[in-house]
């Protein structure tokens, strides 16, 4: 029988949103100029134009004259870049670098110096764009982003919310005058994690099996360990096909048959995730959970636990 499973919809959906959020800082959210402009100066320029400046509102005391004094030139563009790194929910942040690719840098050379490889830009953003991010329960990140600080918070913890629960805001990056950044004191703990793998390809009497792994820390040890089990049962090529750190991979079927795997923050989440993993116009019911931080080595016959 037919046998389909599912890839991670919970990181598909969240760099749909990730490349929505970037489009919408490319529009450049201005800096805002107001307090920035020296005693006797007022900002100009605006939204409109794409740029502020300071000029002077009138004779002062220094200047008995009245002659003008010169205005500042437009305030350049600050950058803010998260890193995030797939065995830890630390986050490594940047802001009021001069370009997206040096606050990106800055980050992601604070993380590897920490964690190693595996480290990548979660998202960024510049000038008065402020960036929310939310946690679940177990950890898992999901970033807002608006001008606004509270549009930016509701964006991040709706987008939680979707799909997980025990959401809260775990921290809200905004722009900075000058190069900063915002590291992890120490080198964070790593998640156990979770992984489902089956052979690449259809092997006679190996079909509709799947191999699975948990308890075990650091995403790459834990794959590592999944696809050698399939492929010293199997003799054959073994992939990784879904996966979770922290948190629990959840095995469903739909009404025809087909077996899927997916994976939510807890076993009280799954409902959540079964609702967006099912295919559209089926009905789907859960099979099982499995929890990331729980030692185990199965082999699953997916035609029998239907």
């Amino acid at each position: 029988m037919l046998s389909l499973h599912s890839f991670s919809f919970a990181r598909s959906a969240f760099y749909v949103f990730l490349a929505t959020l970037i489009g919408i800082a490319g529009i450049s959210a201005p800096a805002n100029a107001e307090g920035r402009c020296p005693p006797g100066f007022y900002p100009t320029g605006g939204a409109d134009v794409g740029w502020f400046a300071c000029a002077p509102m009138g004779p002062t005391d220094g200047n008995p004259q009245g002659e003008p004094e010169p205005a500042l030139g437009p305030i350049p563009d600050a950058h803010m870049s998260i890193v995030a790194h797939r065995d830890t929910s630390a986050l490594w942040t940047t802001s009021g670098y001069d370009s997206g690719e040096a606050a990106d840098e800055a980050a992601l050379q604070a993380c590897q110096s920490q964690m190693g490889n595996g480290c990548y830009a979660l998202s960024g953003a510049y000038n008065a764009f402020i960036l929310a991010v939310a946690e679940d329960i177990v950890g898992h990140v999901f970033v807002g982003g608006d001008v606004n600080y509270e549009a930016a918070r509701s964006k991040a913890l709706a987008l939680c919310d979707q799909q997980s629960f025990g959401c809260k805001i775990a921290k809200i990056v905004s722009n900075s005058a000058g190069p900063k950044g915002d590291f992890p004191k120490t080198i964070p703990p790593i998640r156990k994690y979770a992984v489902v793998a089956w052979t690449k390809d259809p092997v006679p009497g190996w079909r509709w099996k799947t191999w699975l792994v948990s308890g075990i820390s650091g995403f790459d040890a834990a794959v590592e360990a999944a696809i050698k089990r399939c492929a010293a049962d199997t003799g054959a090529e073994c992939v990784r096909a879904q996966h979770i750190g922290s948190g629990v991979l959840v095995h469903f079927v739909d009404n025809v048959g087909a077996t899927y795997w997916t994976n939510a923050a807890t076993p009280e989440a799954a409902g959540k995730r079964i609702a967006l993993a099912c295919p559209e116009g089926r009905e789907c019911r859960l099979i099982g959970t499995y929890a990331a931080n729980e030692p185990r080595s199965l082999i699953i016959d997916e035609d029998r636990v239907k």
